[in-house]
């Protein structure tokens, strides 16, 4: 079924067979397992971890905190996964089909899915990832201010 739930100071936790999903954390960590659909798990101060089985729509946003993603994509899905000061690490299927934007402002990009590097510009710091696996089927946009952003199976 859907669920919603939030938190002002606190986490949220939530642990079932989710069709939809949102969770929110003003001063707390969200963690979300088993989402079939779609989630949607904010927090302002907190790290975000959520487990998916093969979502179309994946939103995580967090200011201050880290980011983790674990699960498949389903064909034309949408992945975005940010944090402003922390880092961003997504956990994937080695055959995942998706296109992929990844970019950070001070920290690294670790890609292990695939030979694709990151470009870091001449002059300044940053770098970004523009890259598809497989036949690109699903989108992924994963940012990271301050911190690092890790592709990796699952």
């Amino acid at each position: 079924g859907t669920i919603q739930a939030e938190s002002v100071s606190g986490s949220v936790h939530l642990d079932g067979d989710f069709t939809e999903c949102e969770a929110t954390s003003v001063s707390g960590s969200v963690h979300v397992k088993t989402v079939r659909d779609e989630v949607r798990a904010k927090s302002v101060s907190g790290s975000i971890e959520v487990e998916g089985m093969t979502p179309k729509k994946i939103e995580c946003e967090t200011n201050s905190g880290s980011v983790s993603y674990t699960g498949g994509l389903a064909p034309d899905a949408k992945l975005e996964a940010s944090t402003h000061s922390g880092s961003v690490k997504l956990r994937l299927p080695a055959d995942v089909s998706a296109r992929v934007h990844a970019e950070t402002f001070s920290g690294g990009i670790n890609n292990d899915l695939s030979d694709a590097q990151a470009e870091r510009p001449k002059y300044g710091p940053g770098a970004s990832l523009n890259t598809k696996f497989g036949s690109g089927s699903a989108n992924i946009d994963a940012s990271a201010f301050s911190g690092s952003v890790t592709l990796t199976t699952k």
